[in-house]
């Protein structure tokens, strides 16, 4: 600390997005246009922001925010200098422009760097979990590893920092827990929207921040390889930007001035679905034999492998692991490679014999005592040290919170790229390389994106997107590696944790009925929660329906949300963006019911019913209620 600092020096690192609200898409180019779109701060940086802000308040600190960007980033910059921020940096240089995670990591903890010359080190480092326009949560754990600090994710409440016994106590959510976490500073924090509500800038403050100097820094400034920024600096590339193509307009009844006839009709086809009748509307795919390799090697040739890292939760396993081990052998088989697959943690022999019954033809097992908790540090330098010593040529994470937090940090740790929340994995012929293919803009789009000269290539994918594969039971080799650890080298400590019950059964659930906005209130809105009941499913919502309070964030289906694969999946007052769209990519039987005669969902179903949902929801609820048997538990009904 520099004389005359008080106590702590905090950085938020923030970022200006596109506001995806006002995307419009070219429909004959199929790509975004992109000009006039105002950009806006993402949301849960403004909160890491404010919890600078509430730093500055208990104990003094002094307070920088930092962003890389345009020249007109700078507004940005001044709005929060007008709630109080000390000072502002604008990182702005056309050699950083068209950096991806791994490079745009480089170029923060460079800035931080420089900026630690001149103020003293940084004690604490903010950032929002995630950019709304891309949806990763790379950058802070990227910036954590390469400044060598350690990182609370996720966090959904700051308990206590201590500057003087230099410690952060936070609480953690994951997926199926909530963690109290303890980390010695420096340290970084990526917060959610939910930890606090941010101030709004004071008159004075507004007026201070219109003469307050922003300082510019290029590359120059901060001593930057110039190699190692924006696209020469970016291991991943996008290929290729394209909108998706849709299920294809479905079956539509115009039920507008005949409900009752459009309750009929829809009977017959929710009860046609497989749940009921046992058909498919789908086209299966399941892994089969039939998949060849589409990479012509030499037979004495080097066979990398594709991984499959497995995750587990005290002696859990994440569901997303076997979807993947799934997705991993049709990749190892165009590769005309093996699929392997690696477990950390303790006491977890029986989840690697679960990896071989679900494909993996070899597992890599690290157990150790202090690997019963999942903490970044010891998992990371695990993974890391493992997968530079047999070199896999593919490396597949679930997209869950755990999952975001490792990736992040082992992507950077071997200077490799890494690709957020895939929806598509395939091989490309020629090359060999991995085909990416995910959200971005909101869902609006979709990129294809590719590693082509870093490996391993990695990915992380949502649970949901794959289908699992069946179990056989074999016996093949189970590698144990010893790792040297030691308490006293790993910074976090979990002080508690409690196990999170899940109200929803939402990526379970054969049977979904999702509602959105317009279905006009949320008195409305639970018109779909009776419906979910008969059928015996489970609850879904849009954004949309989300944002205005109508449901949970738990149960929301999209890019933004869940990732589902149900049989059957009803979508009540639901306009059906692409965001939406990705989430219901695997539903077998999708059937729409929107007043809207021209909403994309129509577009994207299978069956469609152009009305009032709010007029149509109960009708057909009580339909089939009547032929539902008096005590039954999902709906047996018969056409």
């Amino acid at each position: 600390m520099i004389a005359g600092w008080q106590t702590l020096f905090v950085i938020a690192c923030i970022k200006q997005v596109p506001d995806t609200t006002e995307v419009k898409l070219d429909p004959e180019k199929g790509t975004l246009i992109r000009e006039g779109i105002p950009s806006v701060i993402n949301p849960s940086d403004v909160n890491a922001v404010e919890e600078c802000l509430k730093l500055r308040d208990a104990h003094g600190a002094k307070v920088a925010v930092m962003t890389m960007g345009p020249p007109q980033a700078e507004d940005a910059l001044r709005d929060l200098l007008a709630m109080g921020v000390d000072q502002a940096i604008l990182l702005t240089d056309r050699t950083m422009a068209g950096a991806d995670t791994f490079a745009t990591s480089y170029t923060l903890s460079t800035a931080i760097k420089r900026l630690e010359k001149d103020e003293g080190l940084a004690d604490l480092l903010f950032f929002g979990k995630q950019a709304l326009d891309g949806e990763t949560g790379q950058v802070g754990p990227g910036v954590a590893a390469r400044l060598g600090i350690p990182i609370i994710t996720y966090t959904t409440r700051i308990l206590t920092v201590d500057p003087q016994g230099r410690t952060v106590v936070a609480v953690r959510r994951t997926d199926d827990m909530t963690e109290t976490m303890k980390v010695p500073m420096p340290a970084a924090v990526s917060v959610f929207e939910n930890v606090n509500k941010p101030r709004r800038a004071s008159i004075e403050g507004i007026l201070r921040a219109q003469r307050a100097e922003v300082r510019i820094w290029n590359k120059d400034s901060i001593n930057a390889d110039p190699n190692k920024l924006g696209l020469p600096g970016s291991p991943t590339i996008v290929r290729k930007m394209f909108i998706p193509k849709p299920r294809g307009r479905g079956e539509i009844f115009d039920g507008r001035n005949d409900p009752p006839g459009a309750v009929g009709w829809l009977r017959g086809k929710v009860l046609s679905s497989r749940p009921f009748s046992g058909k498919t509307t789908a086209v299966s795919t399941t892994i089969t034999e039939e998949i060849q390799p589409v990479v012509k090697r030499a037979p004495d040739s080097d066979r990398r492998p594709v991984w499959v890292y497995v995750e587990q939760n005290e002696g859990r396993a994440a569901s997303v692991s076997w979807e993947l081990l799934g997705a991993g052998a049709t990749l190892a088989k165009k590769l005309d490679t093996q699929l392997e697959a690696v477990v950390i943690g303790y006491e977890v022999e029986g989840i690697a014999t679960e990896a071989v019954d679900y494909g993996a033809s070899r597992v890599y097992l690290i157990d150790d005592p202090l690997l019963k908790h999942y903490r970044t540090a010891p998992y990371a330098k695990a993974l890391s040290e493992v997968a530079t010593s047999h070199q896999p040529e593919v490396l597949l994470i679930g997209a869950t919170r755990n999952g975001r937090d490792l990736s992040g940090m082992v992507a950077t740790s071997i200077r490799t790229g890494l690709t957020a929340d895939c929806t598509s994995l395939d091989i490309e012929p020629d090359t060999g390389l991995l085909l990416q293919i995910r959200p971005t803009w909101g869902g609006r789009q979709l990129a294809m994106i590719v590693t082509p000269k870093h490996k391993p290539q990695m990915s992380t994918v949502r649970p949901g997107v794959f289908p699992r594969p069946p179990k056989s039971h074999r016996k093949v080799e189970i590698v144990r590696v010893k790792m040297d650890f030691e308490e006293t080298q790993i910074p976090t400590k979990i002080v508690d944790f409690e196990w999170i019950e899940r109200s929803s059964m939402l990526q379970e659930s054969d049977i979904v009925v999702s509602g959105g906005r317009g279905l006009g209130s949320e008195k409305n809105f639970q018109l779909v929660g009776d419906l979910a009941k008969v059928l015996g499913g489970a609850v879904g919502a849009s954004r949309r329906a989300v944002e205005s309070g109508w449901a949970d964030k738990e149960i929301q289906v999209g890019q933004t949300g869940k990732t589902i694969r149900p049989k059957l999946y009803i979508a009540a007052g639901i306009s059906g963006s692409i965001q939406h769209l990705v989430g219901i990519e695997g539903a077998e039987t999708v059937i729409a019911l929107n007043a809207d005669p021209e909403a994309p969902i129509f577009n994207s179903c299978n069956y469609g019913v152009i009305g009032d949902a709010v007029k149509i929801l109960p009708l057909l609820t009580e339909e089939l209620a009547r032929e539902r048997p008096q005590g039954a538990g999902p709906f047996d009904g018969e056409v």
